[in-house]
């Protein structure tokens, strides 16, 4: 695969923050509806099964969003030290059209299927 050019990166720069202020809003409302429900009365039968269920089901996605920023942040600083890119595992470039989609990603598509499978070795 090619290196990836600047102008290439800069596009990424530009998703990699777009994400950033979505998911973090996002999660910014998320966290104020658990904080909210937190205090909410329970229903007169005592049953606030449906609010729990609701509730752990917003702090998945608060630690999915967190996830998320994370490897945001992870891939703006690859950019810094001009190594956004490269694969992580086996150091070569991954392709542009998977970091269009996918502006954080870590890995190639090879590795990215070893490290689902459990079956990636890096030097970490």
């Amino acid at each position: 695969m090619p290196k990836i050019t600047a102008a290439q990166t800069r596009k990424c720069r530009q998703q990699l923050v777009e994400i950033l202020d979505q998911v973090g809003s996002k999660m910014e409302h998320i966290e104020e509806s658990v904080l909210k429900s937190v205090d909410a009365p329970i229903s007169e039968d005592g049953d606030d099964s449906g609010s729990a269920g609701t509730r752990e089901f917003q702090i998945g996605l608060i630690a999915n969003g967190e996830e998320i920023l994370k490897d945001v942040r992870a891939a703006l600083e690859r950019m810094e030290r001009k190594v956004f890119g490269l694969c992580e595992a086996c150091n070569e470039w991954i392709p542009i059209r998977r970091l269009y989609s996918l502006p954080y990603a870590r890995y190639c598509v090879a590795c990215k299927e070893l490290d689902e499978k459990g079956e990636l070795v890096t030097d970490d």
